[in-house]
């Protein structure tokens, strides 16, 4: 073979391997079986035979999972509740294919391996998930902000719990719960464990934070956001991690004594006259550099916190009226 041939062999290759490569934006990963078997069908990665397989295999799947509803005494449901049962195999299955961290080897997966095998590995990655959910709220109540706010009480020691105990993965895999506290980054476009797992992950980052702080500081903050908000000491809905986090950050540019989070209108003023005539990145730039002080808890979510925090924060100082969202100490 000459040179020239090579080379068209090397295109006709090259053509052939990018015809079978999956386009990640036809895969979606709340509905990952379904949409991975669709597009590696597309592409040439599962043959139309072997996806009819793996259809016949979710619907074997489905049959287990209602005998296992009905206890063993029928093979029917109503339509609401087999759509439910089927939501929760994929959503098992979509637990094992995604645990492998590869599109290519989630394929080869669904393409050599049956349904209902991909459903019991999917229920084993779920009850690790289980496990790992209960060592991060053991750890968030050994590190627990001690707070009046029952909201945040009542999530830690009731309803994660609570949970728990009534989550069934051969069945309601894909079912999750409404947290009445919830951490500062919201977990909501998560279903099931994985939202609550994830709930409790960012709580302990929270708490692990806050920890940094003294009690006394944290709760006279705390107390005086509800004055100033008009909400109940109890019933508040805040997270105090923002509010701590944001006055940790505007003491430190401040330089104020380490460990406060006490400022007061003169102090918010003084920020807007130092920072107000600055462009928006600039004031971003300067107070990233800041909150660079603040090591304490997890750094990335801090990190992707502050980002969420500064739009707002960048607004009230430029405007000048950073006392309006700070809970400032009256007085001072």
């Amino acid at each position: 073979m000459n040179s020239k041939q090579n080379e068209i062999t090397a295109v006709r290759t090259d053509q052939s391997d990018k015809s079978r490569r999956l386009n990640t934006r036809n895969i979606n990963h709340h509905n990952y079986t379904l949409t991975l078997l669709t597009e590696a069908v597309r592409c040439g990665l599962i043959s139309d035979d072997e996806a009819d397989s793996v259809r016949i295999g979710i619907t074997n799947a489905l049959e287990s999972s209602v005998m296992t509803f009905t206890s063993g005494d029928s093979s029917s449901v109503m339509t609401g509740t087999a759509n439910s049962l089927l939501h929760s195999v994929l959503f098992a299955t979509d637990a094992y294919l995604l645990s492998l961290k590869n599109d290519y080897r989630a394929t080869e997966e669904l393409r050599n391996t049956k349904i209902p095998h991909l459903y019991e590995l999917g229920m084993k990655q779920l009850k690790i998930m289980i496990y790992e959910t209960i060592s991060l709220l053991a750890k968030c109540r050994a590190g627990r902000i001690a707070t009046v706010n029952n909201n945040y009480n009542n999530t830690i020691d009731r309803q994660i719990t609570d949970y728990l105990r009534t989550y069934n993965i051969a069945t309601n895999a894909h079912i999750s719960c409404s947290l009445t506290y919830k951490p500062f980054i919201s977990a909501a476009y998560l279903d099931g464990i994985y939202r609550v797992r994830a709930s409790a992950l960012y709580l302990s980052y929270e708490n692990d934070f806050c920890s940094s702080y003294g009690i006394q500081e944290i709760n006279a903050l705390y107390k005086r956001w509800c004055d100033q908000n008009g909400e109940s000491y109890s019933g508040a809905k805040v997270n105090i991690y923002e509010i701590v986090y944001t006055s940790a950050l505007l003491c430190d540019y401040l330089k104020k004594e380490h460990g406060t989070l006490t400022l007061s209108r003169s102090d918010c003023e003084l920020i807007c006259r130092l920072l107000g005539d600055c462009d928006d990145e600039m004031i971003g730039n300067i107070l990233r550099n800041t909150a660079s002080h603040l090591i304490y808890g997890n750094g990335e979510y801090n990190s992707r916190c502050l980002d969420i925090i500064l739009p707002r924060l960048i607004r009230v100082i430029k405007n000048g009226n950073l006392h309006n969202i700070i809970p400032i100490e009256t007085g001072v």
